[in-house]
C-alpha cells in the first residue's frame, strides 16, 4: 500500500506541474512578445567610418537619423589618419537601435592631422631621449662596478697562482 501512496504522491506532483506549466509558458510568451514589439522598429546603424563627413551626413540623412559631426582633438594616434575622414561613431556601426537614437560622428581635418603628427614626433623624441638616458645609466653602472671590483682586487692584493695560469 505504501508504494501505491508514494506513486499517487508523484502523480499529484505531475498533475500540479501540468496545470502550472501552461501559465508559465503564457507569461513567458507575453514577455518575449513585448520585447520583440519594442525592438521591431529597430534598424542597424550603417557603417560610415572612413567616409568623409559630407558623405556620412548624406547616408545618415537617408536613414533618417539625427546626428552630429564633431572634430576630434589632436592625439598621436591620429598622425597617420586620412584627412576629412570619420574615425569613430557612437553607437557603433552594426548596432540595432531605435530610429530616434542620436548618433555622434567624430572626424579629423588637416589641421588636427598636422597637430597629431607633431605630437607623435614629440612622443617619439621623448622615448628616444629616455632610452638614451637609460642606456647611459646602465653604462655608468657597469663602469662603476668594474672600477670597484678593480679597486677591491688591488686592496686585497690578489696574485695569480700557477693554477690560474693554466
Amino acid at each position: 500500500m505504501s508504494k501505491l501512496s508514494s506513486n499517487l504522491g508523484k502523480l499529484g506532483k505531475y498533475a500540479a506541474s501540468a496545470t502550472i506549466a501552461p501559465i508559465i509558458i503564457d507569461q513567458a510568451t507575453k514577455l518575449v512578445n513585448t520585447q520583440l514589439d519594442k525592438h521591431k522598429d529597430y534598424v542597424k546603424v550603417p557603417d560610415v567610418i572612413s567616409l568623409s563627413p559630407e558623405e556620412a551626413n548624406s547616408v545618415l540623412n537617408q536613414y533618417g537619423f539625427k546626428h552630429s559631426i564633431v572634430k576630434l582633438d589632436a592625439k598621436p594616434k591620429y598622425a597617420d589618419s586620412s584627412v576629412n575622414q570619420i574615425l569613430k561613431m557612437i553607437p557603433k556601426p552594426g548596432s540595432s537601435i531605435d530610429k530616434s537614437t542620436f548618433l555622434k560622428l567624430y572626424y579629423v581635418d588637416s589641421e588636427i592631422v598636422d597637430k597629431s603628427r607633431t605630437l607623435a614626433e614629440q612622443v617619439a623624441l621623448s622615448k628616444a631621449e629616455k632610452k638614451a638616458k637609460t642606456k647611459a645609466n646602465i653604462k655608468k653602472t657597469v663602469n662603476k662596478t668594474a672600477d670597484i671590483s678593480t679597486n677591491l682586487k688591488k686592496k686585497l692584493h690578489f696574485k695569480k697562482s700557477k693554477s690560474d695560469d693554466e
